[in-house]
């Protein structure tokens, strides 16, 4: 059984902006990069996220990296998943807590 993959996209200084896992056993590697640029993409054009890391406060271009994971399936993943997604989502409310 082939492990998930996580994708992220990444500032230059790994502050990251979008993630996205995926089974390697449903979808390639080339499709699953090419589907989350295409939602990346989705976002900055409808303002969801800006061509900048919030962290470092700069402009930037985003690079993506896939890594493989501990886990062996979606569900396996999904409760770390939800946890880390929650944290992301404070993490953004205090970045936009601070900028208005």
């Amino acid at each position: 059984m082939k492990r998930i993959h996580l994708i992220q996209c990444l500032c230059p200084e790994r502050h990251a902006i979008m993630a996205v896992m995926y089974d390697p056993e449903r979808i390639s590697a080339e499709g699953a990069l090419a589907g989350f640029q295409q939602v990346v993409e989705l976002a900055l054009q409808q303002k969801v996220i800006r061509q900048r890391c919030e962290i470092c406060k700069r402009d930037v271009e985003f690079h993506y990296e896939d890594a493989v994971t501990k886990f062996n399936s979606i569900e396996e993943a999904a409760p770390l998943a939800r946890q880390i997604e929650a944290q992301q989502l404070a993490t953004r409310r205090f970045f936009d807590a601070a900028r208005n």
